[in-house]
């Protein structure tokens, strides 16, 4: 069985983070598929808003106006079960000039074919899928991929990821076939 990882329908606005653009590196290469170097200075992403830090740190995948960051915990339990799949990048938490933690950014590195094009259904005028079946078997014994074709969506999952990180949160998981809540299919 195989799983989309997305943020919780309720994930609170007020947490959503930036990326400190200043740094070494173009958010740009996180959505590349590819291992990336280590970045030279450390990757910062701030709040800047009024907000309760220590609920705020019950958060394990933090949404961003990059990509989303993971806790230490979440984090962990990727590089156990998926060391070749992910690259984790350390980063640092502000909020305004207050330092909350260290969380980590994934970069998926397997980049699999694995939609299946017969029964998924793609909208063109919007240029967005209202449904993603996934081929069974498709993801062989890598852990968590992305779909090519649908490479800046939604990351999948094997039943492993999805079993001990489901009560992870901030994120949820969607059993395949994905049905794209945007639309009635």
């Amino acid at each position: 069985m195989y799983y989309f990882l997305s943020v919780t329908p309720n994930y609170p606005n007020s947490y959503w983070l930036e990326y400190y653009r200043a740094s070494s590196i173009e958010s740009v290469v996180f959505l590349e598929n590819k291992k990336i170097s280590e970045p030279t200075d450390t990757l910062i992403f701030n709040i800047n808003k009024n907000i309760n830090i220590e609920r705020f740190k019950k958060y394990d995948y933090l949404m961003t106006d990059a990509v989303p960051i993971l806790s230490e915990r979440f984090a962990e339990i990727l590089n156990n079960l998926a060391p070749h799949d992910v690259q984790l990048i350390t980063t640092h938490v502000f909020n305004r000039s207050e330092y909350i933690g260290d969380y980590y950014l994934p970069i998926y590195l397997k980049l699999i074919d694995c939609i299946n094009w017969e029964t998924s259904i793609y909208d063109n005028e919007f240029d967005i899928f209202k449904r993603i079946d996934l081929l069974p078997n498709s993801l062989g014994n890598n852990k968590i991929v992305k779909a090519k074709g649908y490479e800046l969506g939604l990351p999948i999952v094997q039943e492993d990821i999805f079993s001990k990180c489901k009560k992870m949160n901030g994120c949820s998981f969607f059993k395949s076939p994905y049905i794209n809540p945007l639309f009635d299919v």
